[in-house]
Parts: structure tokens; sequence; C-alpha cells
């Protein structure tokens, strides 16, 4: 459907003329950051990028999110840096659940998800209980922490970590 020159993937995220070029640099950014800690040009750093990504599975853009960076940074860093990454550890804490990310490595050993987000009530994207562990080979390597009560701050995050 459109709108104001706009499509919608879904209920939420839309795209426009703009989109593509916005979500490439984002996840362009994120690889030259990634890049530049491997390569140990720097030793740290973080990247505010927009679109954000977690909600992104491969083929489908969804909760305002376009390409998966933090997934697309995990792949590449394993790919061009192999004698470096052999395993990766994401830790995604957002109040929502990043169910891309999830879905993505369900069943990759390689990548140890710890997803930190509020759950139940009918919370967007509805995914993210505890039971959700990984599949496959991938069993055991994705850890969802469900919180299910609003006004958790630092002290609760403190103790979790």
């Amino acid at each position: 459907k459109l709108y104001n020159d706009c499509k919608y993937l879904d209920d939420d995220t839309y795209v426009n003329q703009y989109s593509s070029t916005a979500g490439r640099v984002a996840a362009g950014c994120v690889l030259e950051l990634t890049e530049k800690l491997l390569k140990g040009e720097i030793t740290n750093g973080f990247a505010a990028i927009r679109p954000p990504g977690h909600h992104a599975c491969c083929s489908q853009g969804s909760g305002f999110c376009l390409f998966n960076n933090v997934a697309v940074a995990a792949k590449f860093a394993k790919k061009k840096f192999p004698e470096k990454v052999k395993k990766i550890l994401i830790l995604d804490w957002d109040v929502h659940h990043g169910n891309g990310t999830q879905d993505i490595f369900d069943e990759d050993p390689s990548v140890l998800l710890i997803s930190i987000h509020r759950y139940g009530g009918g919370f967007y994207p509805g995914s993210g209980n505890y039971t959700e562990c990984g599949k496959g080979k991938g069993k055991g390597y994705t850890v969802n922490i469900p919180l299910d009560k609003a006004g958790m701050g630092d002290k609760e995050y403190i103790t979790i970590l």
C-alpha cells in the first residue's frame, strides 16, 4: 500500500525513494567500524545509526528496520577475518525483542545471542520467550531474557548482567 509516496513493508515499516540509500549507508558504517576494529586501526567503537536493524530478517524488513546491521557485521567479520573471528557474542538490549537477529542466527552455534527485552501483554514483536533458545546445532546459543513488567531500570539491568 502507498501513502504519501511511501510503500509499507508491514504495519509500521515504510520505505520511500531514500530508504535504500539510508539503509545501505547505515550498514556500510557498521561494516567500516567492524573492519577498522578487526584490523586494529581502532580499539573500540560505537555505531549510532538509523535505521536500526534487529527486527529485519534475511529477506524482509520489519519493525522500522531495513537491514539487520549487527547480522551483516557479524557475517562480514566471520567471512573477512576467519583467523580472528571464530565466535561472536551479540548482546541486544532494547525494549523490543530482536526477532530478526534471532531468526538469522537461530541455527548458528558460532553466534551467541543474548537478548534482554520487554515481553508479554501483546508487546511487539510478541517473540523472545525464554523457551526460544535456538534450533538444531544452534540450540542453546540464543538466550532470551524476557522482562514482563514495565518500569525496570538500572538496578534490574545490572542484576541481569
